[in-house]
C-alpha cells in the first residue's frame, strides 16, 4: 500500500497539498459555526437582538465560504481519484510493454492483470476518495478541536488527546487484521477457482478411465479453508463496528469521569459545554469513515497486486549479458514439452525452422500447433528443453522486434484503422498503410472508427486487417496462425500471394491445414498428440506420412479441387 500511495502522491501532490489547505479552512468554518451558532443561541434567548443581528451576517458568509470550498475539495478530490487511476494503468501499460523476454513475462499472471488494471484500480480510486474527503478532514478537525480545548482547560485537551491517539491505533490495528484476512481470504479463493477449473477440465478423463483423482483431497481442503477464513473475516468485519460504538461509549465515559475529577468550580458553564460541542463534533467526523472499514480490506488487497506488477519497473535492466549457444541462423526447438491445466500437450519437440524459409505446420486438431507458436512468442511456459532464435535463447532474446504473430482471431482496439495498424508506431505512413490495404483486399478507409473487440467488422475483414498490421510492421519472423480462415476461397488466394511476395526475404511460418501453397513450402512439419511426426516436403510426405495424407485428402474434399 505504501508504495502505492506513495506513486499517487508523486503525480498529484499539488491538488493533494490545495484539498489540504481547503480542508483546514473548512474545519475552521465548521468550528467558527460550531461556537457562535451557540452564541447566537444565547443572544436570542436573552434577546439581544443589536449584537445578535452581525453576528449572524458573519455566520452566514463563513458558512458560504464552508460551502464553495467543499465543493471545490470535491471536484480535485474526484480529479486525483481520476488521475491516480490514469497513471497506475498507463505504467502497468508501459511496464508491460518493457517486457522484452520470457522471463519478465512469466513474473506477470495475464489473466490476474486485468483485476489489478480495472477491477483493482476502481476499488483504489474510491479508497483515496475515503482517504481525501473523509480521513484527511478527520486529522485536521483532531488537530484543530485538540488545540481549542487546550485553549479552554489543557487538562481536557491532554485526556482527549490520548484517548483520540488509543482509538485511532486501536482502529488502525484492527484495519490491518482484516486487510491481512482479507488477502488471505482472496488467495485461497484464487487457488479454489484454479483448482475448480482444472477439476472441469480432467473430470470425464477422470471418469472415462474410472481413476482415482489424487486433486479431490486438496480441492475438499481448500473449499474448508475458503469457508473458515472466509467467515473469520467476515466475523471479525461485524466486531470493528461494535468497536466504533464502544469508542463512543468509553467517549462519554471519558466525558463524565473529567466532570467527576475535575474542579468544575473553575470552569464557566459556556466552557463546559463547548466542550461537550467540540469532543461530540470529533466523534461525527470519526463515523464518518465507517466507509473505510469496507474499502480498506479490498483496497489493501488490489494494492498488492497492483504493486506486484509495478516494483518490475526497470527490472530488465538487470537482465544477463546474451550467450549465443549455437550458429544456427532461424527458430530452434530442443526436447521442449508444454504442459497447460495438467495436461501434456506438446511432448519433447524438436525441430528447425531455418531463416528466411517457409514452414507450413499442420495437423489434426488438438495436435499442439498452436501452442507451438504460443511457447515460441512466450505466451506458454514450457516445462522442459529449451528454444532458440538465431541461437539465443528465447528466455533472454527481445522478441519484440524479431517476431510478428497474426493469429486466426485478431486483437483490435477502440480506435480508427490506421491506428489499429499502426500500434503506436508513427513512422508507419498513411499512404504506405494505404497501398497495403489495397494489396490485401481491406476496402475500409483508415479514417473508420473500429469498436472494441472490432464488433463492428466482418470476421473476414478482422483478419485481412491483422494481415495488413503484420505486413506494415518489419519483422525477420512472421507467424500466420489461421489467419485466412474466415476468407473466401479467392480472396485467400489473392492474398496469401502478396503476403508470400512481399515476404520473401522473410521467414514465414503458417500454422493450419491450408494446403493450397503446399507446393511452395520449404518445410511441412506435421503434428499429432503434441509431437513431431513427420517433416518435409510435400511430395514426400504423400508417399510417407499417412496423417498428412489424410489431412490433404480432407481439405482437397472440402475444397472441391
Amino acid at each position: 500500500m505504501k508504495l502505492l500511495l506513495k506513486f499517487i502522491f508523486k503525480h498529484n501532490w499539488k491538488k493533494i497539498l490545495l484539498i489540504t489547505i481547503l480542508s483546514i479552512i473548512i474545519v475552521q468554518c465548521q468550528i467558527y459555526i460550531l461556537e457562535h451558532a451557540a452564541i447566537i443561541v444565547i443572544l436570542v434567548k436573552n434577546e439581544t437582538i443589536p449584537g445578535f443581528i452581525p453576528l449572524l451576517y458573519r455566520l452566514c458568509f463563513v458558512i458560504i465560504i464552508s460551502i464553495i470550498n467543499t465543493l471545490i475539495v470535491s471536484y480535485l478530490s474526484v480529479l486525483v481519484t481520476s488521475n491516480a487511476a490514469y497513471y497506475i494503468k498507463k505504467e502497468i501499460f508501459n511496464i508491460l510493454m518493457e517486457f522484452d523476454t520470457f522471463e519478465e513475462f512469466t513474473k506477470v499472471n495475464f489473466s490476474g492483470l486485468l483485476s489489478r488494471t480495472i477491477r483493482g484500480v476502481d476499488t483504489i480510486q474510491y479508497f483515496i476518495l475515503i482517504l481525501i474527503k473523509r480521513v484527511l478532514i478527520l486529522i485536521i478537525a483532531s488537530i484543530l478541536v485538540g488545540y481549542e480545548l487546550y485553549c479552554i482547560d489543557y487538562k481536557f485537551a491532554i485526556i482527549f488527546t490520548i484517548f483520540m491517539i488509543i482509538t485511532v491505533l486501536i482502529f488502525s490495528y484492527k484495519l490491518n487484521t482484516l486487510a491481512n484476512m482479507y488477502f488471505k481470504v482472496k488467495k485461497i479463493n484464487g487457488r479454489l477457482n484454479k483448482l475448480f477449473r482444472e477439476k472441469l477440465l480432467t473430470l470425464k478423463l477422470v471418469k472415462a478411465y474410472s481413476k482415482e483423482d489424487t486433486s479431490n483431497k486438496i480441492f475438499k481442503k481448500t473449499i474448508e479453508e475458503s469457508y473458515t477464513e472466509g467467515y473469520k473475516f467476515k466475523y471479525k468485519l461485524s466486531y470493528i463496528y461494535y468497536l466504533i460504538i464502544l469508542g463512543h461509549i468509553n467517549i462519554l465515559i471519558f466525558i463524565a469521569l473529567f466532570l467527576i475529577l475535575f474542579d468544575l468550580g473553575k470552569s464557566n458553564g459556556m466552557d463546559i459545554f463547548m466542550m461537550l460541542l467540540y469532543v461530540i463534533y470529533w466523534v461525527n467526523k470519526f463515523s464518518f469513515i465507517l466507509p473505510l472499514v469496507t474499502i480498506h480490506p479490498l483496497a489493501y488487497t488490489s494494492a498488492r497486486r497492483i504493486e506486484e506488477v509495478l516494483v518490475l519497473k526497470n527490472k530488465s535492466s538487470d537482465a544477463p549479458k546474451l550467450i549465443k549457444e549455437n550458429e544456427f541462423d532461424g527458430i530452434e526447438f530442443n526436447n521442449v514439452s508444454v504442459t497447460i491445466s495438467n495436461r501434456k500437450i506438446l511432448s519433447n519437440i524438436s525441430l528447425k525452422i531455418p531463416k528466411n524459409s517457409k514452414t507450413l505446420i499442420v495437423g489434426p486438431i488438438s495436435s499442439g500447433k498452436t501452442t507451438l507458436m504460443y511457447s515460441l512468442i512466450g505466451f506458454h511456459k514450457i516445462d522442459s528443453g529449451k528454444i532458440l532464435i538465431d541461437g539465443y535463447n528465447i528466455n533472454s532474446t527481445n522478441l519484440n522486434e524479431k517476431i510478428s504473430l497474426t493469429p486466426e482471431r485478431p486483437i483490435l482496439f477502440k480506435d480508427n484503422v490506421l491506428e489499429n495498424i499502426r500500434l503506436g508506431k508513427d513512422s508507419i505512413s498513411y499512404e504506405d498503410a494505404r497501398k497495403i490495404c489495397d494489396e490485401v483486399l481491406f476496402e475500409k478507409e483508415l479514417s473508420f472508427e473500429v469498436n472494441e473487440y472490432g464488433n463492428n467488422l466482418t470476421n473476414e475483414s478482422k483478419q485481412k486487417l491483422s494481415i495488413v498490421r503484420a505486413l506494415t510492421h518489419d519483422r525477420e519472423y512472421y507467424i500466420f496462425d489461421n489467419s485466412t480462415s474466415f476468407l473466401n476461397p479467392t480472396s485467400k488466394h489473392i492474398i496469401k500471394e502478396k503476403i508470400i511476395r512481399m515476404l520473401d526475404n522473410k521467414t514465414l511460418i503458417f500454422v493450419g491445414n491450408d494446403f493450397d501453397d503446399c507446393l511452395k513450402m520449404d518445410n511441412i512439419i506435421v503434428l499429432d498428440n503434441g509431437l513431431v511426426v513427420d517433416s518435409g516436403k510435400h511430395n514426400e510426405l504423400i508417399k510417407t506420412c499417412q496423417i498428412y495424407k489424410k489431412l490433404f485428402e480432407e481439405y482437397r474434399g472440402n475444397s472441391n479441387v
